[in-house]
C-alpha cells in the first residue's frame, strides 16, 4: 500500500519547523559575532597601527643589539614607522569601524607636527588643539566626499530607474495596441463572418492557457 503523505508533510516529521527557525536564527547570530569579532580584531589592528609609534618613548630598556643605530630608541622608532603602516593595511583588509581610523590619524598629525618643532612636548596645548582640530577637519572631509558619492550613486540610480520605468510603460502601451489589433482590428476587418466564432473561441482558449 503506497503512503499519501507528500513530500512537504514527510519534510515536517523529519524536520520540525521550529528547529529549522531555531537553527536559522542560531546560525545568523553566530554570523553576526563573527563579523562583529573580525570588525573589533581589524579595529584594534588600525588603533595599533597608530600607538606603536610611541614604543620608543615607553621603552626604557637599552637592547644588546641595536642593528648598527645609535640607541635602542632609535631602532625601536625605526622599526616601528615600518610595522604601522603594515598594520593599518591589514586592518583595513578587514574593515575595522570607522571610529579606529581617528587613533592613527591624530598620532599621525602629531608626527608631522613634531617633524618641524621636535621639541614641542606631547602633552603641550597648542599641539593637542591642532592635532584635535586636525583629525576633526579630517574626518569632515571624509564624510563630505562619502555623502557626495553616495548621492550622486543615488541620483544616478534614479535616474536609471526612471528610465527603465518609461522603456517598460513604452513596452506596456506597445504591447495593449498589438492585442487590440489582434483583437478588434484583426476580427473585424480581416476575419470573414463564418470564421470570427472560431476566431473567438481560440482566443479565449489561449487566454485560459495564460490563466493556468
Amino acid at each position: 500500500m503506497k503512503s499519501t503523505m507528500s513530500t512537504k508533510q514527510k519534510f515536517n516529521v523529519r524536520v520540525p519547523r521550529e528547529s529549522i527557525w531555531t537553527k536559522l536564527r542560531t546560525t545568523k547570530y553566530d554570523d553576526q559575532v563573527l563579523k562583529a569579532a573580525i570588525r573589533t580584531f581589524a579595529s584594534i589592528l588600525v588603533a595599533l597601527s597608530g600607538l606603536i609609534l610611541f614604543a620608543d618613548k615607553i621603552f626604557p630598556y637599552e637592547l644588546s643589539n641595536n642593528y648598527g643605530f645609535s640607541d635602542s630608541q632609535t631602532f625601536i622608532w625605526v622599526f616601528s614607522q615600518t610595522l604601522a603602516p603594515l598594520l593599518l593595511v591589514l586592518g583595513l583588509v578587514f574593515r575595522p569601524y570607522f571610529i579606529s581610523i581617528t587613533i592613527p590619524v591624530y598620532i599621525y598629525f602629531i608626527q608631522m607636527y613634531w617633524v618641524f618643532s621636535p621639541g614641542v612636548r606631547f602633552d603641550d596645548a597648542l599641539l593637542q588643539a591642532y592635532a584635535i582640530g586636525t583629525v576633526a577637519g579630517f574626518i569632515t572631509l571624509i564624510a563630505a566626499i562619502n555623502w557626495y558619492f553616495h548621492h550622486a550613486t543615488n541620483q544616478r540610480q534614479r535616474t536609471i530607474s526612471q528610465l527603465e520605468k518609461a522603456l517598460d510603460l513604452d513596452l506596456i502601451g506597445g504591447i495593449q495596441n498589438l492585442i487590440r489589433f489582434i483583437v478588434v482590428d484583426v476580427k473585424r476587418n480581416y476575419i470573414s463572418e463564418t470564421d470570427k466564432k472560431r476566431f473567438v473561441k481560440d482566443y479565449m482558449a489561449e487566454l485560459d492557457k495564460i490563466d493556468r
